[in-house]
């Protein structure tokens, strides 16, 4: 398996050739052989937004979910909400990616009110891309926090016990390996009903290592921050040249 988007092309396709209709968290009840296409937004919202483009042009929509609290980018920019706003006219979903180590919890953490502090951030997001947020899932979670089986009303959580029973099979390219062969899985009908999770920072044009993905993004937040310094400061070639960070 390849991490490139004519893979991922390919992949769509031949799911859609065995008849698997894609939903997603609300709509797959009244479904056969469906799945539920998910995309964790860890780094880069553009690289999210080359993603839904092709499933665009697939004629398939999926979840993207956004941080509301992280380094990598900021939902309240301009340009990031411009891209959001992308996804969503491309006809994706966008729902909320919940990192609780942002918070100082407790050593128990089932005493940590997740409940509040999840509605507090989608109501935030909501604000943000003007319609309701749906659908949540948490960064990173451990077993601790999957055994509480966090629910909060009208916010469908991604990670649900129900989404990983033994009726939905769960596949995932975490840390940049498919821990089963979801080409196989798919090809083969081996499962009707999926929940598959791509990230899309990881898949370029052309096949690249893990680490050069990875290199790509911290360059790519460099040059984020020298365009944001050169909007900000006039005449910022007198301080800097832009050949060193573009």
């Amino acid at each position: 398996m390849e991490f490139t988007y004519k893979w991922y092309e390919q992949l769509i396709k031949s799911a859609k050739n065995k008849g698997y209709l894609f939903c997603d968290y609300s709509n797959y009840k009244q479904l056969d052989k469906f799945i539920i296409l998910r995309h964790d937004i860890d780094f880069s919202i553009k690289k999210a937004v080359e993603m839904a483009k092709i499933e665009k042009e697939l004629g398939i929509s999926s979840t993207y979910f956004i941080l509301m609290f992280t380094n990598f980018y900021n939902i309240g920019g301009k340009e990031e909400r411009y891209l959001i706003n992308e996804i969503i006219s491309l006809g994706h979903n966008v729902g909320l990616h919940f990192d609780d180590t942002v918070y100082c919890l407790e050593k128990d953490r089932r005493k940590f009110n997740y409940k509040k502090a999840i509605k507090q951030e989608a109501d935030i997001l909501s604000d943000i891309i003007g319609q309701q947020v749906k659908f949540m899932s948490m960064h990173r979670p451990d077993k601790i926090t999957l055994d509480m089986n966090i629910s909060v009303d009208g916010i469908i959580n991604a990670y649900d016990s129900i989404f990983f029973d033994d009726k939905i099979k769960y596949v995932s390219d975490s840390r940049r390996q498919w821990r089963e062969d979801v080409d196989e899985i798919v090809t083969n009908e081996k499962f009707n009903k999926l929940q598959v999770l791509v990230h899309p920072f990881w898949y370029y044009k052309n096949e690249i290592s893990a680490s050069d993905a990875l290199k790509s993004i911290i360059d790519t937040s460099k040059k984020d921050r020298f365009i944001a310094v050169k909007d900000n400061i006039t005449r910022v070639e007198e301080f800097l040249n832009e050949k060193d960070y573009i």
